[in-house]
C-alpha cells in the first residue's frame, strides 16, 4: 500500500514499473485476492469443528451453491438458507427421522433444518445420501456426520441445553 500511494520517486518507480504491470496478470490478481479476502481461512483444528472429513470439512467456510428451496421448491442458494443468526443443518438426500422435531423442541429458530435433494449442493459438498452438515451462524461448517446424535451432542455441548 505504501508503494501504491507514495509520492517518493523510488516508490513511484516501483509502482509504475513493477507493481502495476504485475497486477495486470490474472494469476497475480487471483493470488492477491485470495490472500487478502480471507476466504481461505479455516478452523479445521478447532474444538468447534467435529466429524467426518470430506470435500468440505468441519472448520471450512461453508460454500454457496444453487439449490431448490426446501420449503417452496423454487430456485435458491445455500447462502440464503444460512443468512441470519442461526445454525443451519443440511440433510442431504434423506431425513434423520425425528431429528428436525427434536432440535426444534430444544432450540426453536436457533437451528434451522433443511433437507436437500441430490444436485449441485450435494456435489459441491461431496455429500452422499444421509450426510448431515451443520453450519454455524458465522458460515463455517461445525459438524459433518451421518449421525443425528452427533449433531444433537454438538449443540448440547456448546449451548448447555
Amino acid at each position: 500500500m505504501t508503494a501504491l500511494f507514495s509520492a517518493k520517486p523510488l516508490m513511484t518507480f516501483l509502482r509504475d514499473r513493477i507493481i502495476l504491470p504485475l497486477m495486470r496478470s490474472p494469476a497475480v490478481t487471483k493470488a492477491i485476492v485470495s490472500r487478502t479476502s480471507q476466504l481461505g481461512v479455516n478452523y479445521r483444528d478447532s474444538e468447534l469443528s467435529v466429524g467426518e472429513k470430506g470435500k468440505v470439512r468441519p472448520g471450512d467456510r461453508a460454500p454457496d451453491s444453487p439449490c431448490g428451496h426446501p420449503v417452496t421448491g423454487e430456485q435458491s442458494r445455500l447462502f440464503d438458507l444460512f443468512r441470519g443468526p442461526h445454525f443451519t443443518l443440511l440433510q442431504f438426500g434423506t431425513e434423520v427421522p425425528g431429528l428436525a422435531e427434536r432440535l426444534d423442541g430444544l432450540y426453536g429458530d436457533d437451528v434451522r433444518v433443511h433437507r436437500l435433494e441430490p444436485g449441485p449442493a450435494s456435489r459441491r459438498y461431496g455429500a452422499g445420501r444421509g450426510t448431515l452438515v451443520l453450519v454455524r451462524p458465522d458460515g463455517y461448517v461445525a459438524v459433518r456426520t451421518r449421525s443425528g446424535d452427533a449433531v444433537a451432542d454438538y449443540l448440547r455441548t456448546i449451548s448447555g441445553v
